[in-house]
């Protein structure tokens, strides 16, 4: 059993996954003994026996209180495949509670052990038994992953059934309750790949499966319990159920009507009826889920038929069908790759290609208004949704939210009859061998394609660079595979052909479909670096229509440390800079964020800072520095990585006005601005005098002692140290100009006492006889002189300056 930590707060009853009845039962019991502890601990047993009895109940409480934890936050599902475990060691913690308290009853005084006594007689008398519907769960699970050991994964018709049977036995019986589940099954996935437990992974690895293939069945369920009526057509089929439940595992059954999973009825639509192979998902149509005749691609990526779509647009939709996005543009492009694949596959299974668009009975009938609920479909082994009313997704993979339970109307006005299929593509659908085929034959099209050499193919070129644009955009091993197969020299030899014949649309169709190949992936960012697109970006940067392509695939290849010399040194660092001007390329703010981000890429690289600073990069961070601006982060962060150069700081010290401005974001802006404003700062400040004053000059005293106080934890500590370092610059100016002063107040001491001293003299002279000797006068003059000069001589001795 995992180790679960408990706070103090312990869990309150009802909280339990499963085994309700005994979680009860020791609930009690450990409440009782949390109770009595204090005051068998205020008894303070002298004996050495007695203390470690009381060492041994905390220790059997706690170990306890785990048991109680992991049955409240395990899968219910995993809860009943290991009752039995779980039995044993209920068992297991009341013995252990039941020997301290005997242990603890011998040396305690009579008062003291009666409530002792009668705990334990709770104990030995609780029955721990599991009722009949936790053991049918048991064996039910039991069976489901004793088939897929035998049968590798795939089962028998009854499979969906048997597993929906199962699941509302154990109580998952809504889409909230399975998305419960499917998050306790992936926490014990990770904790069972973390202790190396080979059997519990696998189970556990099973169940999520499980849970995720059939999650539709949860997700109607909702509206299964509250419309009594799946669908008027014949195609929609629908009987009740009635099955016990304990949803809590705490003993309370219900009885809940459990409708059938509604489907359409396969023989009725055309190309898949009799004893014909089924096509793989990927050729099939996501709204008539049959084999597509003209598949075309929509700005979304996805590919339909294009009958279909054009059937969903014209019905008022501007979104896509499969991932409820708003599109950007309702234009659709034909998807040759597919096509390819379409006929292929039919060759080689032997079945007429398509020839026409579906004409399916199918279509017809979601034409029927009266289907005013949405309803689950599963139509060999794809679930799809009617969109009348479309319900939210709930958690697919990566723990979202909880989908509302409700179904809302995707367009305010009358919503379309189409239907898409709701879950994603998951690794138990798709083989790994599978994909790895598509992909397989994906590249060989589109190096058919791309390898002809003739202007005439120009158009269809592009096409296929749209689809693979788009097709790379969020598939990881797609992408690996078409860099390691030739796609990387074939698109930059387009880019190339594309600016030597100046065609904007076709650069930037290539420019955006190389940026995708090389998203996340350093190998197809090294082959871009080697192929030579740098130097055709540098010629397409140079241009307004294909600026914005052109900066973000430098943005792309920046990341590499071996192209941020390369790229800093070339002439595509002013276009970048200029890119921020105001004066420079009218941009969106996305691509304005780009260049900053590569503007930083470059900054990373010490040698680039030259460059930077010669091409005005310093003017242009200033003009973006508004406090609470997407840009400010970012261009705080330039200039740090600036600052530690001697040549970036020297420049940001040459400009009073950036300091203002850095001030001015350390006094208004958020706090991750900031706190990159203080560090700034702090550079700048740090080991010279001279940038310390001018930031001092710039008032920064106040919002330093407020950043103290208010701000984060490392903005205040850099506050603090920057506060320090200005006292200590304080502090050295007061001891430098101290000697300054007393120089001053001996001399102004000297000659007060010198003037005092011939005003006496002169009064002297004034009541003597007058002397007209010359010699006279100059020897009185000398006479005042040596005495100015041994008082200003004992004052300088007496202040010990020399």
């Amino acid at each position: 059993m995992e180790k679960v930590e408990v706070d103090g707060n312990f869990i309150g009853t009802g909280n339990w996954k499963l085994h309700g009845a005994l979680c009860k039962q020791l609930h009690k019991v450990v409440l009782e003994v949390l109770d009595v502890i204090p005051v068998l601990e205020a008894t303070r047993p002298g004996n050495s026996s007695g203390l470690l009895a009381l060492s041994s109940l905390r220790i059997a409480v706690e170990k306890t209180k785990n048991l109680l934890q992991y049955c409240s936050e395990c899968s219910k599902l995993y809860l009943a495949f290991t009752a039995e475990n779980v039995l044993a060691k209920f068992e297991k913690a009341r013995y252990a509670l039941l020997e301290s308290l005997h242990q603890l009853e011998e040396t305690l005084p009579e008062a003291a052990s009666s409530q002792i006594l009668d705990i334990a007689k709770d104990l030995e008398k609780a029955v721990f038994t599991l009722d009949l519907i936790e053991k049918q769960a048991g064996v039910d699970v039991n069976q489901l992953v004793q088939n897929e050991a035998k049968s590798n994964g795939f089962l028998h018709d009854n499979e969906l059934e048997f597993f929906r049977q199962t699941a509302f036995r154990v109580g998952v019986a809504s889409s909230a309750t399975a998305l419960t589940e499917r998050r306790a099954l992936r926490r014990l996935l990770e904790r069972a790949h973390a202790e190396e437990d080979i059997k519990k992974e696998s189970v556990a690895s099973y169940l999520l499966h499980l849970m995720r293939k059939y999650s539709s069945i949860f997700r109607s369920e909702t509206t299964d319990f509250t419309n009594t009526s799946m669908c008027s057509s014949p195609s929609c089929s629908s009987r009740s159920l009635s099955s016990s439940i304990d949803l809590h595992g705490n003993g309370h059954v219900i009885e809940k009507p459990i409708s059938r999973v509604g489907s359409f009825n396969i023989r009725q639509i055309k190309g898949l009826s009799g004893s014909m192979p089924l096509p793989p998902e990927e050729l099939r149509c996501p709204i008539s889920l049959q084999l597509m005749h003209d598949p075309v691609i929509i700005a979304s990526g996805q590919t339909y038929e294009r009958a279909c779509i054009e059937k969903w647009f014209s019905s008022g939709n501007t979104t896509c069908p499969k991932t409820r996005n708003e599109l950007s543009q309702l234009s659709m492009t034909p998807n040759y790759c597919i096509k390819g694949l379409i006929a292929s596959w039919c060759e080689q299974n032997g079945v007429l290609v398509p020839s026409a668009p579906p004409d399916s009975p199918k279509l017809k009938y979601l034409r029927i208004s009266s289907l005013n609920s949405s309803k689950c479909l599963v139509t060999n082994g794809v679930s799809t949704v009617l969109f009348e009313d479309t319900c939210a997704k709930d958690d697919i993979e990566d723990g979202g939210k909880v989908a509302s339970e409700k179904c809302t109307r995707q367009n305010s006005g009358e919503a379309p009859s189409e239907i898409c299929e709701v879950d994603q593509a998951s690794p138990e659908k798709h083989p790994h061998g599978n994909n790895e085929k598509v992909a397989e034959a994906t590249c060989e099209l589109w190096l058919r394609v791309l390898s002809k050499d003739d202007d005439e193919c120009v158009d269809e070129q592009r096409e296929v660079i749209e689809q693979i644009r788009f097709l790379l955009k969020d598939d990881n091993e797609l992408r690996n595979y078409a860099g390691a197969n030739g796609i990387t020299e074939l698109l930059i030899h387009f880019v190339k052909k594309a600016v030597c014949r100046d065609d904007v649309q076709c650069q930037v169709v290539g420019t955006m479909a190389l940026f995708n190949l090389a998203v996340s992936n350093d190998r197809n960012k090294k082959q871009l670096l080697s192929g030579g697109v740098l130097p055709l970006m540098e010629q397409m940067i140079q241009k307004p229509e294909t600026y914005e392509a052109a900066v973000a695939m430098y943005l792309n290849i920046s990341c590499l440390a071996e192209a941020q010399a390369i790229i800093g040194q070339s002439e595509a660092a002013p276009l970048l800079i200029k890119g921020l001007q105001e004066d420079g390329f009218r941009m969106s703010k996305t691509c304005c964020l780009d260049a900053l981000l590569t503007l930083y890429n470059l900054s990373l690289q010490s040698s680039n800072i030259p460059t930077l600073i010669s091409s005005g990069i310093m003017q242009s961070l200033h003009d973006i520095l508004t406090p609470s601006s997407p840009t400010t982060e970012k261009a705080l962060a330039v200039l740090i990585n600036l600052a530690l150069t001697r040549a970036g700081k020297k420049e940001i010290m040459a400009d009073s006005d950036m300091v203002g401005a850095i001030v001015v974001i350390l006094e208004n802006g958020d706090p991750a601005e900031k706190e990159k404003a203080v560090s700034c700062l702090w550079i700048i400040c740090s080991g010279d005098d001279g940038g310390s004053q001018m930031v001092l000059q710039e008032g920064v005293i106040p919002a330093l002692v407020s950043l103290t106080a208010n701000g984060t934890g490392k903005t205040k500590d850099k506050a603090q140290r920057l506060l320090l370092l200005f006292r200590g610059k304080r502090q050295r100016e007061v001891e430098q100009l101290q000697p300054r002063v007393q120089l001053h107040e001996v001399v102004s001491q000297a000659t007060a006492q010198h003037e005092e001293q011939e005003q006496q003299q002169q009064q002297q002279e004034e009541s003597s006889e007058p002397s007209s000797d010359k010699m006279s006068r100059l020897r009185n003059s000398k006479s005042k002189l040596k005495r100015f000069t041994r008082a200003l001589a004992r004052l300088l001795k007496k202040w010990g300056i020399r």
